[in-house]
């Protein structure tokens, strides 16, 4: 009687919710999947954003440099000039190329990090355009918009290579967003700190040298703009 070949044995990734500003649980091991509910305050609307979705890579990492004002120090700004450039210039495409790097998905489940500038570009200019009209405090609602976008970006990142908190404020990723809502809702834009792009640059330096898998940024202002203009130079 021939002998029963054993049915090979299929794998299923683990899945597993991630409460707001909690670290990733102890039993995750790296090829799971979790699910990351962004570390925000309820006063800031989340717009629907979905929550970030990643597969662990890593279960514990460390960041190339401290976020706060990374763009404005020469040390750090020096380490990739191009870089740093593209960070401040074009914050949102910095964030939305990192989330596509993730598997980060953003509004409208939209992948591609072009799509996922264009959708949040486009609704930041009609909810400012909304509550100009309807209130005259269009910019106090539109940035909240990008916080709630940039918090669920970051805290993918941070969860999925196993990243420590460094924001603004504490562990709460918002806060590091927070400072440009202040800033847009008393329209002195040019005194309080702005971290969205200190934030983009970290993430972004990490993604780039540091990360398991390395990948550059690819948006075109970046590669024929920023960095022969910049000249970055690694380390």
């Amino acid at each position: 009687m021939a002998e029963r070949q054993a049915e090979p044995v299929q794998r299923v990734e683990a899945y597993c919710v991630v409460p707001p500003g909690q670290p990733v649980p102890g039993h995750v091991a790296v090829g799971h999947v979790i699910s990351v509910q962004p570390n925000s305050h309820p006063i800031v609307p989340s717009f629907g954003m979905p929550h970030a979705e990643v597969t662990v890579a890593a279960l514990k990492s460390e960041w190339p440099f401290p976020m706060p004002c990374s763009c404005c120090m020469p040390n750090v700004c020096s380490k990739d000039q191009g870089l740093c450039c593209y960070a401040c210039c074009c914050t949102v495409c910095a964030h939305a190329e990192i989330a596509e790097m993730n598997d980060i998905e953003g509004l409208f489940k939209q992948k591609e990090w072009w799509k996922q500038t264009a959708v949040v570009c486009s609704l930041w200019c009609c909810i400012y355009t909304v509550g100009e009209v309807a209130l005259g405090l269009g910019l106090c609602f539109a940035p909240c918009l990008c916080t709630a976008y940039y918090t669920q970006i970051r805290d993918g990142v941070k969860h999925k290579y196993g990243l420590p908190n460094d924001e603004f404020c504490g562990s709460y990723t918002y806060t590091t967003y927070l400072p440009y809502i202040c800033g847009s809702c008393c329209c002195c834009l040019p005194i309080c700190p702005n971290c969205n792009s200190c934030a983009a640059y970290q993430m972004a330096y990490f993604m780039k040298y540091d990360a398991p898998i390395k990948a550059d940024l690819g948006c075109f202002c970046y590669k024929a703009i920023c960095l022969p203009m910049c000249s970055p130079s690694e380390g």
